[in-house]
């Protein structure tokens, strides 16, 4: 069975008008979010062992609040900066998600992709023929069987609806 995560970054930062679009970091309610999120993928066992994600600070920093988590249970997860998922469309996202999971055998995990929308919701409805909203934080846990070229959602993990659970 091949796994993959799609994940849109969180909540970012308008505060500072000096930083470019690709420099704006998150704001207390994405960092509530990422947390949240890990929590939740690690609760459900989707925890990722490759992360191919976006360069951009917004993601950097999703990740770098998911991982605290996440690496506390899995170890060392393989981690990929690339430029090219910074605000992709679902092609070329799709294109990273081949080369990774076509590349290696159906039990070596979960591969998670960070990115930006609309790329992330065009390619839920790509891979798995989903339309659904994709908020700021949302993780789309998709699988198939190996050979399969359609993708089944999983779980989608909302943060807004994580978070009033345990609040």
């Amino acid at each position: 069975m091949q796994r993959v995560v799609i994940l849109r970054h969180a909540k970012s930062s308008w505060k500072d008008v000096t930083l470019s679009d690709h420099q704006r970091p998150l704001n207390r309610r994405g960092r509530k979010s990422a947390a949240a999120i890990a929590g939740e993928l690690a609760r459900l066992d989707w925890l990722p062992n490759q992360v191919a994600s976006s360069d951009s600070a917004r993601t950097r920093e999703t990740w770098g609040i998911m991982v605290e988590t996440i690496e506390n249970l899995s170890g060392v997860i393989d981690v990929e900066w690339l430029s090219q998922l910074y605000h992709a469309g679902a092609a070329t996202i799709q294109g990273v998600i081949d080369q990774r999971v076509g590349a290696t055998s159906a039990s070596t995990g979960v591969l998670m992709v960070i990115g930006h929308n609309p790329g992330c919701s065009n390619l839920l409805s790509r891979l798995a023929s989903v339309e659904h909203r994709f908020p700021t934080a949302m993780a789309a846990c998709l699988s198939r069987a190996e050979g399969d070229e359609m993708w089944v959602v999983e779980h989608l993990i909302i943060p807004r609806e994580i978070m009033a659970k345990t609040e």
